[in-house]
């Protein structure tokens, strides 16, 4: 039981992970596939330099969106320890889509959506950090370089929600504390560095 309820949590939050948003929208304003265009991500930043603000916002809040209806599905399903499975296969759908060959974004905001769900608060401070970070600099790939630099903080914040679900479960486990470790360090750290170098500041400033 406890196999299919974990297995259940994963399929589902893999196949809503893997409804590209940015892809789709894309086709909405005219662009057969976001990924032929600038960085080649299906992502949020790539859609705002490719096709303008209000895709993006779009493309922002399916991505959330998408994060947070897996994990809210694998908690229904499975309590705390198929929100975070349900959570990370969300991510990884949308960094491997598998409705659009395997090539997808890189996860930061459909994370969030998953943070949302454990605490709303960590959610909040996160995305708030990363919009000052991009109205201070001009430069998109700095907010995901700020949530970088917080993140330690908000592994705590995470541990110490993840701690209080389970303890009101009656089974906390040392394991699921290091999915969430493993989901936020792999999500943020991948070519933010290298993204910054080579991406000029967004229009509209």
């Amino acid at each position: 039981m406890k196999a299919l309820g974990l297995l259940m949590s994963a399929v589902i939050g893999y196949a809503l992970g893997s409804i590209s948003t940015g892809i789709l929208v894309g086709r909405l304003f005219g662009i057969k596939d976001i990924r032929n265009t600038a960085s080649g991500s299906s992502g949020t930043t790539n859609v705002i330099r490719s096709a303008g603000f209000g895709p993006g916002i779009l493309t922002l809040l399916g991505d959330f969106f998408k994060g947070y209806a897996a994990a809210l599905a694998g908690r229904a399903l499975f309590g705390s320890a198929g929100m975070l499975v349900g959570g990370i296969a969300a991510i990884a759908g949308h960094d491997f889509p598998v409705f659009f060959g395997f090539r997808g974004g890189k996860g930061i905001i459909t994370s969030l959506g998953v943070i949302a769900v454990i605490s709303p608060r960590l959610a909040l401070f996160q995305f708030a950090l990363q919009i000052v970070i991009v109205l201070i600099t001009k430069y998109m790939s700095a907010g995901a370089i700020a949530n970088m630099a917080a993140l330690p903080f908000v592994i705590v914040g995470i541990e110490a929600k993840i701690a209080e679900i389970d303890t009101a479960e009656n089974g906390a486990e040392q394991a699921r504390q290091d999915l969430v470790k493993a989901m936020l360090a792999i999500d943020r750290a991948r070519e933010q560095v290298e993204a910054l170098v080579v991406t000029a500041p967004i229009s509209g400033f």
